[in-house]
């Protein structure tokens, strides 16, 4: 008994498994997303369902408060009336449900209405206009004006304030958006009545009045009614009233002058003009500096008043400048006496001033004194003295390294401390009057120069106890000095000689001048390092198996050197990190090598015959694999060799070995996936292995389904394929791919072989793989899927699924293709439609124009221009299929010419040149003629012409044209207006509103000439007066007729006129039919006008959006429908229209009973189908049956709800229900029953058979019949057939075999036992034998009762354990042995002969004395070198290295492995003296400097090379000359008749001097051929690094970098950007290179013409 604690929880935790399935229900929460919870109307809405916790059998109800509901699971609503709409989704799941609500609301459009401040007045008339409106819902964002004269504004508040310029009664309208976007306007007409007003406006025939005698006349230009009057005040206390006084001013001054006008309507304007007449008030006047300098610019200045008209200045009686006023630069160059004379002109009078100057000469500066103190180096402190006289200010520019060039210090005497050699001084004086003047010079302060070079022909890096020798050059005079070597060495020789020990070294050298001057400099760099010492030995055993792979350790000494290492004199790889590892390849013995490197220091080591490698080598060589069966059969290729023994474990735990060797082997495996195989192979007591991966795919099975399997003859079958496993292959670009398709009937469709269709590619790993079958045949009604896999390339199919074509096909002809222009052409419809009917026909005509049609047959068409079409034909289906006809069959043929032209201006003022272009299009046409009627009697047969109109009026003008090649003919006219002056106008529109519904807003521009005033009328009852570009708000959709109404200087008047259309959509809609059933379509059509864009909702949550007039819908669930429709314009503007009438959709369902699978006969079937019928508007209705029940008699039959039926006869009966509602409601059911008799089984086998046999068993039946039959094996396997296929036993025992008879389910089950007996074991005393040719050995087996041998050949006896065994040829001998049950089993030994062999050595040879080779004996095992063996490196292998003093012969016997021969066999080499060659003594030489070679050889010498070939004027000769440019070591090898060689080298050290180097100091670069061009010439240098040239005020104006001494393409032109520079001194800098010195030159070069 449980304890009551126990028990508690037992309980609870029973509760919670109980009710775990509904509380994992009452989880499902409703939810929903909407694209927009508010907006305008209309509004459309879209909602996505987010419910969680539902099952895939819950259901939706969702409710949109617009009087529409809907079953989907996503829903879409259209909202039109300005409220709040409650939207409710509930959702059922089983016996749960839960709900969502959220609110949508259709925001209140504003309410609209304002007020006018005034309602009368003058113009220019402001009138303040004040907005009452409210928002509707939100805030106001925008009021948009239209003030009814042309002008309109947008603004953010509800006041604005517009002027009137004309008379006008305007009509206002006011555009109000709020928060939401949402728009409303107001018009109101007449809000004011404007008058024109008056304008003060004068001038006077002159403004600046020369003296008080003139008289000045006022000209009035006021405007207004006829009836002004005027008052003028002249600013003198003096008035008039007359319209154009005259007056004359008492006294010189400038006067303000105003005019007031006032008509009879009380309209008053005034105007002022201040300080407009200058009455004799102007006067010039000049500026300048009180002292002038010679050179120095001054500035020219008027303070004329007031500013002149019109200034001249003049120099020495010299124009300088003119028409300039204010201030100009100006410069004297020669000192005294100047006039300066300014001439202004006011108006028209003229006024003159005039100034004399005295210009000063300047002070001439006397130079300078340098004091240079001594010193050895830089920096030094220089002082300096100015000599001039009168100077009362002394300034110096003493570094003048960069802009600008001013003094830096002041005073007499200066001094500068200097890190530079060469430096340009500036001296600055000025004298008493402040003139300024300069001069300046060079300074150089050279520093002493010695440089460090070796002298031997050691490198600088090499190993331990390297010697090197030193020595120094300079120009300086040196008294004493002292060598330091880095490691605490020193010597006081001038080249001294020194040993390095291991280390990195630096050279100093420190040094004492004449002049008493001391420093040091540096030798870079000596590196010594150490010689490394080799050793290594192998981890492990030397004696190896096959390969084993080996690894070999290193322990070298002294630094970290790299390794490379050599088996038997062959290179093996490389190392550096102590350890090395190699596989071999073969058996023997290896001798290994290891020479270390540590940066050019070696050392070797060698042990001969160090590794024995022992058989066997294991081998697998590849693996394939095979696409028959299930695919589990794989081959292996086996390589091995020298192995007795082969064990392969295959990876899925089983291991199989083998005796005898197999060049093939295979494997079957029992499922897909990756196995690493490993063959480990044995002889004697060696093991090896090698391994593979071997890759599975057993046959695939996929398997396919599709959502619809009815589909639209171009859109294609989209399937969905699973049960595809996972490729095993490991890498990239492994899958899965489909290959075609085939059909029930047998045909295929195969796609390409192309692995880069990514398209059809299949992740085994990332199922299911979604696809689309393109073009599916008509009339197929079943298809399945092939696919295949790479790597495997194996082909599998899938399952059968049904599939239905339907659709229609687009096609036409064309009745007339070649036609002229203007001629209708002629298309009859042939489409037809497969399983559907065609709703409508949309024709592209291929120039734009597309046409759409309710009905088919025939459509004419005519193209506005000439040329070839390609038309097309669109078809859609009552399935809502569209298929469109090959645009490259059907082209038409509109054969030219067609008349066009375009004149230049078809309003053309009188007297103008008209211009008309040419534009007929000639498709095909080529001899048109053209004929010109310009309406006035006169013709042109021009292409192009151009006419001039003399009388104004109104002129057709015609171009007629015609070609004899097409036969076509064709007329253009167009009217040209001739008018004494030009009007017209052009317009653009836009939107105010975010809906893109009116009021729109248009722009006008007028575009008229020859004009005086323009006034508008916008067609709705609105003018405007004076503005040329207007715009105006159309608050409602129509055609409004615009006219521009100008007038001329002749008081003459033109109008022009144009239409604008505001466009809004409107939309009808209505259905093919009022009452259907689910899924049958229901064609919704529009009428529409200025439609874009067609949204259908359905009412039931569907909304679908196109281009179409129509749409296609199939209603999932019975209900009543209104339907809506909103259609959108261009601008986004949109209307909603609801059906009339009310759409009723019914649902039939009907359903077979559930009956049994199977049953045996006779058998009475009572059938009750699952009948539903849901009706749209709750009517009840009768329903129809029909019942056949599959036994192919008509009696057969019932038309009840619920039939009984016996079935007396066994057999198949497809029973069939066809269910049918008064209005067309059709479902039609079917199901098959099978009846069945018992027969009873039998089996037909052995009783008993050997292990690894295969048993075959049959069945049959003890009564006639045709039962289903299945086969059961003892591994679980089991067959459906009646004869099962043959069955394999690789394991003794005893086996149960059953049959089962199935006859409808009317089951028999018989057993067979098997007996399996074992398989002997056959035993060998050895696997290989060698045996003596000649002789013989014993063979002899076990393991069983009797004993076979074969061949027969070379043995003793053919039965028995124990044979003997003399081949004469190499044997395999098979022995069979046989159990007492009769089972057997094989074995086989090879049996070798070893014969004799004969060693082979090559003819004889010759090697250079000195040298080495090696000799290659082979054809046997082992190898003995005896005799005279002097100079041979081994005598125990095949191959030794050869280096005999002088000429001799070598003898050596081979041995085979068994000792069973031997051979001898003898070689002679003959040993060549080498030729005898001294490349001459080392050289030092001047940078630059030639040196010709003389080598010494001996006779018998026929070639030469030396090397390296830099600088060398040949590298084959034997005397060739050298001019290096850096230090060389050359190496001569010679060759002589025997091909031996011997070399000598021969060192040239490069001396450096600057005082070889010649730089010039003048040159003339007037391109005559002499001394044009300023460089570096000489020798002892190598490089110039730069060169650098600068002018006196420190301009850089040349310089060039990293080039040879001579370089005439380096050298200056004396051009300084791209001009020759003018003659003078100029200051160059210059750096040198040459062995790791640097040379600094600094100096003048003169340019001289």
């Amino acid at each position: 008994m449980l304890p009551l604690i126990a028990f508690k929880r037992y309980v609870s935790v029973l509760i919670i498994i109980l009710l775990f399935p509904f509380i994992v229900k009452a989880n499902v929460v409703a939810g929903f997303t909407v694209s927009q919870s508010g907006g305008c109307a209309p509004l459309m809405v879209t909602f996505t369902n987010t419910t969680t916790g539902a099952s895939a059998t819950a259901t939706y109800e969702w409710n949109f408060g617009n009087g529409h509901t809907s079953v989907l699971k996503d829903a879409a609503a259209i909202f039109e009336q300005e409220k709040t709409y409650t939207v409710t989704l509930t959702v059922k799941d089983g016996a749960y449900s839960s709900v969502k609500t959220q609110t949508i609301t259709v925001y209140k459009k504003p309410e609209v209405d304002f007020k006018a401040s005034i309602d009368k007045g003058c113009t220019p008339l402001p009138i303040t206009f004040n907005s009452s409106s409210t928002a509707g819902d939100g805030s106001i964002s925008t009021y948009f004006w239209d003030f009814g004269d042309g002008n309109t504004t947008q603004t953010g508040t509800a006041q604005t304030t517009h002027t009137y310029d004309f008379a006008n009664k305007p009509a206002v309208t006011l555009t109000v958006t709020n928060s939401f976007g949402c728009s409303n306007s107001k018009t109101i007409a007449n809000i004011a009545e404007i008058y024109k007003g008056v304008q003060a406006q004068f001038d006077a025939d002159k403004s600046f009045v020369c003296t008080l005698a003139d008289k000045v006349t006022m000209i009035n230009r006021s405007s207004g009614d006829a009836s002004l009057t005027y008052s003028w005040s002249f600013g003198d206390g003096t008035t008039s009233t007359v319209k154009n006084p005259e007056h004359s001013f008492g006294k010189k001054g400038t006067y303000n002058v105003q005019l007031a006008v006032k008509d009879a309507k009380g309209c008053t304007d005034t105007l002022v003009k201040t300080g407009y007449l200058n009455v004799a008030n102007f006067q010039s006047a000049i500026e300048v500096p009180q002292i002038i300098c010679k050179e120095a610019p001054i500035e020219l200045k008027q303070n004329s008043s007031p500013a002149p008209t019109q200034t001249q200045w003049l120099v020495d009686g010299q124009n300088i400048w003119q028409n300039g006023y204010g201030r100009y630069e100006h410069a004297f160059y020669t000192a005294g006496r100047h006039e300066i004379e300014l001439i202004n002109t006011f108006g028209t009078c003229v006024d003159k001033v005039t100034k004399v100057v005295d210009v000063k000469e300047l002070l001439q500066p006397k130079g300078f004194v340098v004091e240079i103190p001594e010193y050895c180096y830089l920096p030094v402190t220089v002082k300096f003295k100015d000599t001039t006289s009168g100077a009362v200010e002394v300034g110096w520019n003493l570094e003048r390294l960069s802009w600008p060039f001013e003094a830096q210090v002041y005073g007499k005497t200066a001094s500068f401390t200097y890190r530079h050699g060469y430096n340009m001084v500036t001296l600055h004086v000025k004298d008493a009057n402040g003139c300024r003047n300069k001069v300046e010079q060079l300074v150089q302060l050279p520093e002493p120069q010695i440089y460090i070079s070796t002298t031997d022909n050691n490198p600088n890096v090499g190993c331990e106890s390297l010697t090197k020798k030193f020595k120094f050059t300079t120009d300086e005079t040196i008294t004493s000095f002292k060598w330091e070597f880095g490691d605490g060495a020193t010597s006081t020789e001038r080249e001294p000689e020194h040993t390095f020990k291991v280390g990195h070294y630096t050279i100093k050298l420190n040094y004492t001048t004449a002049k008493g001057c001391s420093n040091s400099v540096y030798y870079y760099s000596i590196q010594v390092y150490s010689k490394p010492k080799s050793y290594f030995h192998v981890i492990g055993d030397s004696t190896i198996c096959g390969n084993t792979r080996v690894w070999f350790q290193t322990n070298n000494s002294n630094g970290n050197p790299w390794d490379y290492w050599l088996i038997n004199g062959t290179y093996a790889g490389s190392s550096s990190y102590g350890r090395h590892d190699y596989q071999f390849q073969d058996t023997g013995k290896y001798t290994i090598s290891l020479i270390s490197y540590n940066d050019g220091c070696r050392d070797t080591m060698t042990r001969e015959e160090y590794i024995h490698v022992k058989a066997p080598f294991p081998k697998i060589q590849n693996v394939v694999n095979t696409c028959e069966g299930d695919r589990g059969l794989v081959t292996f290729n086996n390589k091995s060799r020298y192995a007795e023994k082969w064990t392969w474990n295959w990876g899925d735990g089983t291991v199989e070995t083998f005796n005898t060797d197999k060049p093939t082997v295979t494997h079957h495996y029992k499922q897909t996936g990756e196995y690493k195989v490993v063959l480990t192979t044995t002889n004697g007591t060696c093991t090896t292995q090698d391994s593979i991966m071997a890759y599975v795919m057993m046959k695939q099975k996929p398997l396919l389904t599709a959502a619809k399997t009815e589909v639209c003859q171009d859109a294609g079958l989209q399937y969905t394929l699973s049960n595809l496993e996972r490729l095993p292959y490991p890498y990239i670009w492994v899958y899965h791919q489909v290959r075609g398709y085939q059909y029930n009937d047998g045909n295929a469709s195969m796609l390409p072989y192309d692995w880069y269709d990514y398209e059809h590619w299949i992740d085994g790993s990332k199922m299911p793989y979604n696809g689309i079958v393109k073009n599916v045949e008509k009339g197929k009604d079943s298809i399945r899927i092939i696919t295949t896999q790479s790597y495997f390339n194996c082909m599998d199919t899938s399952n059968y699924i049904p599939v239905k074509v339907i659709g229609a096909q687009a096609d036409f002809e064309v009745q007339n293709k070649e036609v002229c222009h203007g001629v209708p052409v002629y298309f009859k419809d042939i489409s037809n439609a497969y399983n559907s009917t065609i709703l409508s026909w949309e024709w592209n005509f291929g120039d734009g124009t597309i046409q759409t049609y309710n009905r088919g047959g025939t459509v004419s068409h005519t193209y506005a221009i000439p040329g070839d079409y390609r038309v097309t034909l669109k078809v859609k289906d009552n399935g809502g299929c569209t298929a469109t006809s090959s645009s490259s069959t059907h082209t038409v043929t509109i054969k030219g010419p067609k008349a066009a032209f375009t004149p230049s201006q078809t309003n053309v003022p009188l007297n103008s040149r008209v211009y008309f272009y040419n534009q007929t299009i000639n498709h095909h046409s080529y001899d048109t003629r053209y004929e010109w009627h310009f309406g006035n009697g006169v013709k042109s047969t021009d292409y192009t012409p151009e006419h001039t109109y003399s009388v104004a009026g109104e002129y057709e003008v015609k171009l007629i044209v015609w070609s004899a090649t097409t036969g076509c003919r064709d007329t253009a006219v167009q009217k040209i207006t001739v008018k004494k002056f030009f009007s017209a106008f052009t317009y653009s529109q836009s939107n105010i509103t975010v809906n893109g519904c009116p009021p729109v807003l248009v722009r006008f521009q007028n575009t008229s000439s020859n004009y005086t005033s323009v006034k508008w009328d916008f067609g709705d009852g609105t003018v405007s007066e004076g503005s040329n570009n207007p715009s105006h708000v159309y608050t409602k959709p129509g055609k409004y007729k615009v006219s521009i109404i100008i007038e001329g200087n002749n008081n003459d008047v033109s109008i022009h006129s144009d239409s604008i259309t505001i466009a809004a959509p409107a939309a009808a809609i209505e259905a093919d039919k009022w009452r259907a059933c689910i899924a049958q379509g229901i064609t919704l059509q529009a009428t529409a006008q200025n439609a874009a864009q067609y949204f259908w909702d359905f009412g039931d949550g569907t909304i679908r959006s196109g281009t179409d007039t129509f749409s296609v819908h199939r209603f999932v669930t019975p209900g009543s429908y209104t339907p809506k429709l909103m259609v959108k314009d261009a601008n986004g503007c949109g209307v909603v229209q609801s059906m009339n009438d009310k759409i009723i959709i019914d649902a039939l369902q009907a359903a077979m009973p559930k009956l049994p699978a199977t049953m045996c006969t006779p058998k009475e079937v009572l059938f009750t189908p699952t009948i539903n019928l849901t009706t749209g508007d709750g009517v009840t209705q009768n329903l129809t049956y029909h019942w056949n029940f599959g036994t192919g008699a008509a009696k057969d039959t019932a038309n009840v709800q619920n039939p009984h039926f016996s079935f007396l006869q066994p057999g198949t009966f497809a029973v069939s229900l066809r269910v049918q509602s008064p209005f067309g409601c059709v479902q039609n059911v079917s199901s098959t029953l099978t009846a069945f008799q018992g027969l009873g089984g039998k089996i037909t086998g052995p009783a008993e058979l050997c292990q690894q046999a295969s048993a075959q068993f049959t069945g049959s039946t003890l009564l006639p019949g045709q039962p289903k039959w299945e086969w059961i094996f003892h591994d679980g396997t089991k067959v459906k057939a009646q004869n099962a296929p043959a069955k394999a036993y690789n394991t003794a025992g005893i086996y149960d075999v059953k049959l089962v008879v199935d006859n409808g389910g009317c089951i028999d089950t018989v057993v067979h036992q098997l007996v399996v007996n074992p398989t002997p074991t056959a035993q060998l005393s050895h696997a290989e034998v060698n045996v003596c040719q000649g002789s013989s050995v014993t063979l002899t087996a076990s393991g069983g009762a009797t004993y076979s041998w074969a061949p027969a050949a070379g043995l003793n006896a053919s039965n028995g354990a124990s044979v003997q065994a003399s081949p004469a040829t190499n044997t395999t001998y098979t022995v069979t042995v046989t159990s007492n049950k009769g089972c057997t089993n094989t074995n086989s030994v090879i049996a070798k002969v070893v014969r004799p062999m004969q060693v082979q050595l090559p003819a004889n040879l010759f090697v250079c004395s000195g040298s080495s080779l090696q000799l290659q004996a082979s054809g046997t095992v082992a190898y003995k070198w005896i005799g005279t063996t002097a100079g041979l490196s081994n005598t125990s292998i095949s191959n030794p290295v050869a280096r005999p003093a002088a000429t001799m012969q070598y003898t050596v016997v081979g041995t085979d492995a068994f000792q069973c021969f031997n051979d001898t066999a003898v070689v002679q080499v003959t040993v060549h003296p080498l030729p005898t060659v001294n490349a001459g003594p080392d050289v030092e030489l001047l940078t630059g400097s030639p040196h010709q070679f003389a080598p010494v050889v001996s006779s018998d010498v026929i070639a030469y090379s030396w090397t390296p070939n830099n600088y060398l004027s040949c590298s084959n000769c034997a005397t060739p000359e050298a001019k290096p440019m850096q230090p060389m070591e050359y190496t001569l090898t010679v060759t002589n008749g025997a091909g031996c060689k011997a070399s000598d080298a021969v060192a040239i050290q490069l001396l450096c001097s600057e005082s070889r180097v010649y730089i010039a100091d003048a040159f003339s670069p007037n391109n005559d051929g002499k001394n044009d061009l300023f460089t570096i010439k000489g020798q002892g240098i190598r490089n110039v690094k730069y060169l650098r040239v600068y002018n006196r005020w420190g301009e850089l104006v040349f310089e060039r970098s990293n080039f040879e001494v001579g370089d005439v393409n380096s050298a200056w032109n004396g051009k300084y950007k791209g001009q020759l520079v003018p003659s003078g001194s100029y200051v160059y800098f210059a750096e040198m290179s040459c062995n790791e010195q640097t040379f600094t030159r600094k100096g003048t070069v003169t340019v001289v013409y």
